[in-house]
C-alpha cells in the first residue's frame, strides 16, 4: 500500500514482475478506493441515518398511494416541526 501512494497500479507491476491481470485489476480496484476514502474524508454516517429516518416513515406509513405523499412525509418528519394535534 505504501507503493500505491506514490505509483501507479502498472507502474507497481512491471517493478514487481507479477503480470496477473486479474489480479492487478482486483488490486486496483481497491487502491482506487481506498485513495477515494483517504482524499474524502466522508463516512457514510448521514447517509445512514436519513436512510433510517425513510425506512421509519415508510413503516409507520403502512403504503402511500403516491411517490409525493411519501416524499411530503419524509420533509415533514425531517423538518422537526411541532404539530399540537389531537
Amino acid at each position: 500500500m505504501e507503493l500505491a501512494t506514490v505509483m501507479t497500479v502498472n507502474e507497481i507491476s512491471a517493478l514487481v514482475g507479477e503480470h496477473d491481470i486479474r489480479l492487478w485489476r482486483i488490486i486496483k480496484h481497491y487502491v482506487n478506493q481506498a485513495r477515494a476514502k483517504i482524499e474524502s474524508q466522508i463516512n457514510n454516517g448521514i447517509l445512514e441515518g436519513i436512510n433510517s429516518v425513510v425506512q421509519t416513515v415508510k413503516r409507520k406509513a403502512r403504503g402511500f398511494r403516491n411517490i409525493d405523499n411519501f416524499i411530503t412525509a419524509i420533509y415533514l418528519k425531517c423538518s422537526k416541526l411541532k404539530f399540537d394535534l389531537p
